[in-house]
């Protein structure tokens, strides 16, 4: 049976991607950058249901959300959570594997972020050394949206403004 939960996380999720999708595309248009949204590794086991819905299960550990390029060469790769109905967010909402892939991409130059959202209201980019502090040394199991204001970032009718 399917968890009301998850598919609320999922509606919410893909949502929150969208508005992400949307503003790599006018980074890409205006020649800033070229961000693309990671495809998730999953391999078809079966139908079920009606409407055609289909099961699949993971293939291998996905990497972080998206990956590009900024204008000048500068490699970039975040990860995408999204919450709904709280002020903060779980720190193992980021999975031990998508965090090794951002700490290894930073440790080769790249730029490493975690970009969360809340309520598709409010907004926040934080490079992932700056997460992993939060995680380490803030003594909870959670991280609060006032805790990460300086992070924030501005949504414009065009999309986020992450760049």
């Amino acid at each position: 049976m399917v968890d009301i939960n998850q598919r609320k996380r999922v509606k919410s999720g893909s949502r929150f991607e969208a508005l992400i999708e949307r503003a790599c595309e006018r980074y890409r248009k205006e020649g800033l950058a070229i961000i693309y949204k990671n495809s998730e590794p999953l391999r078809p086991s079966g139908k079920f249901g009606k409407g055609g819905a289909i099961s699949a299960y993971y293939q291998k550990k996905s990497v972080p959300d998206f990956t590009g390029v900024l204008k000048g060469g500068q490699a970039i790769m975040f990860e995408a959570k999204h919450v709904t109905g709280k002020p903060s967010i779980p720190f193992n909402r980021l999975q031990e594997h998508q965090e090794q892939y951002l700490i290894d991409f930073g440790a080769m130059g790249a730029e490493s972020y975690v970009l969360i959202g809340f309520d598709m209201t409010d907004f926040y980019m934080i490079p992932i050394d700056d997460y992993l502090c939060f995680k380490k040394y803030n003594g909870k199991k959670s991280l609060n949206k006032v805790e990460i204001e300086h992070y924030r970032i501005e949504k414009t009718t065009k999309g986020l403004k992450f760049l």
